[in-house]
């Protein structure tokens, strides 16, 4: 079986546009982040991640993870989204496994900017 690659319409290599990737990792407190601001916690797993950067047209990718290298986290849930009236913000929920009440977890959230 021969996998040949899709490409856009119109869009070569050369012309793509680069994009710039913020990232967050949290677990009880912010570890490390690119273009992060601050992050905090309103609530058992409830977080809102500040950047220095307008984040409103990124698209946003999240995992339940911990920043220890040999630690694994318990099966759950995260959702994200854009912060209500805050461009430089994105809104972090962390659910028990099966959608469970939220439940704090570690997480590492990348933003993806055009």
């Amino acid at each position: 079986m021969t996998i040949s690659p899709q490409v856009a319409p119109n869009v070569s290599a050369s012309t793509a546009p680069r994009t710039t990737t913020l990232t967050a990792v949290w677990d009880a407190v912010l570890v490390r982040g690119v273009g992060v601001m601050s992050v905090s916690r309103f609530g058992p797993g409830q977080y809102i991640v500040f950047f220095h950067h307008d984040v409103s047209q990124g698209a946003y990718v999240a995992t339940l993870g911990s920043a220890n290298t040999v630690a694994f986290m318990p099966p759950g849930e995260i959702v994200v989204s854009p912060a209500e009236n805050a461009p430089n913000a994105v809104v972090v929920l962390t659910f028990g496994s099966g959608g469970l009440p939220f439940q704090d977890r570690g997480f590492h959230l990348a933003v993806h900017l055009p």
